[in-house]
């Protein structure tokens, strides 16, 4: 026998066990009391539950767990503050940490390169702007760094060659006729325009020695302001026409740096499918236990609800009215829940779809389910 059957009327038990109609009682009336009986009893008998009881166990004596060595580091800790044998990137993954083999940049990577060729130029992303580097001591003259070449310009008598250049950059203003007429100069009146076209005129012939090598030179326009410093990229499919055929150097470094740039984004796409996989379940399980804890919460409230309309002495069929609507309230609680619990559902069947089978392992997560 049901629960609620202990508190129910007369009327509402002969209703459920399908006796006869009562007295007075037509048919098309009892057979609305043996449906809302029925009802009534399906609403008490069933569970709702998507966890078990153990699930919600929890014993205030029990210990935490100790920590792992790699655990990460959850407050910022000064400099001189010994961690023990936490590392300070404990929390940052495997291949962004500092024993990684492939902790190089790029930008690192072609800075080595260059250094092998032109060492003269390793450091050029970190030097101050050509224009810094003249004096009177040069002779107001800006000169080639490197050892093997004696190119250099004066911005008060520029050769054809550099007053084209400066042209090239649509830069026509700029460029004037010295004195007496027979040599071009740079116009001094706008000083900042001024050192900003020989930094250009500098750049652009350091960036002849580089294409030499596959590396290409870009900086910024004068006119514009420096919104991005001076960075060089390697091209080994574009090089210069007027230069021999790259060292092989080159084209050992281009497929180096590719493998290395394929191998970290595996990784990079596979942490964070792990993390994906992860939060995606972790949501999908908060979300079950919050339903079961409201479903199991709203079964007590309609049992009560049931007891005491019993003992109020209504109606089997207003007591059913009452429950459907009671039930209508607290499938409301449950809309939010159920939404993050669908949505958390829809992540994990497609990060099982995509991700591969050490991504499942690392992420704890069954392939079936």
């Amino acid at each position: 026998m049901s629960n609620w059957l202990h508190t129910a009327t007369p009327e509402a038990r002969r209703a459920f066990y399908g006796y006869g109609a009562c007295e007075g009682q037509g048919a098309d009336e009892h057979m609305r009391d043996f449906l809302a009986a029925a009802y009534i009893d399906a609403q008490m008998a069933s569970s709702d539950a998507l966890h078990r009881n153990e699930d919600f166990v929890r014993d205030p004596h029990q210990e935490l767990p100790p920590s792992r060595d790699a655990s990460p580091v959850r407050r910022e800790c000064e400099e001189s503050e010994p961690l023990g044998p936490v590392p300070r990137d404990a929390h940052w993954p495997r291949w962004m940490r500092e024993d990684n083999p492939r902790r190089y940049g790029r930008d690192d990577e072609i800075r080595m390169h260059v250094e092998d060729f032109m060492p003269e130029l390793g450091d050029l992303l970190d030097q101050a702007r050509p224009h810094e580097h003249m004096g009177e001591e040069l002779g107001a003259r800006w000169v080639c760094p490197v050892a093997t070449c004696d190119h250099s310009f004066c911005p008060h008598a520029l050769s054809r060659s550099h007053a084209l250049a400066v042209r090239a950059l649509g830069l026509d203003d700029i460029v004037v006729n010295g004195t007496g007429g027979s040599d071009e100069r740079l116009d001094g009146s706008n000083p900042r325009l001024f050192l900003r076209c020989i930094d250009a005129l500098a750049w652009l012939h350091l960036q002849e020695h580089l294409l030499s090598i596959g590396v290409r030179l870009t900086w910024p326009h004068p006119r514009e302001r420096y919104w991005e410093p001076v960075a060089w990229w390697l091209e080994p499919d574009q090089p210069s026409p007027r230069y021999a055929p790259l060292p092989q150097a080159v084209v050992r470094l281009c497929a180096r740096l590719n493998r290395n740039d394929e191998v970290e984004s595996r990784e990079v796409r596979d942490w964070i499918q792990v993390k994906t996989l992860r939060w995606a379940r972790r949501g999908q399980h908060r979300a079950r236990v919050n339903i079961t804890r409201l479903r199991r919460e709203a079964r007590t409230r309609r049992e009560d609800l049931v007891a005491r309309m019993f003992e109020a002495g209504e109606r089997v069929l207003t007591v059913a009215r009452g429950l459907m609507q009671r039930r209508r309230q607290d499938e409301e609680l449950l809309v939010g829940w159920r939404l993050e619990h669908a949505m958390h559902s829809a992540y994990l069947k497609e990060g099982r779809a995509h991700a591969s089978a050490s991504v499942l392992a690392s992420a704890r997560v069954p392939a079936n389910e």
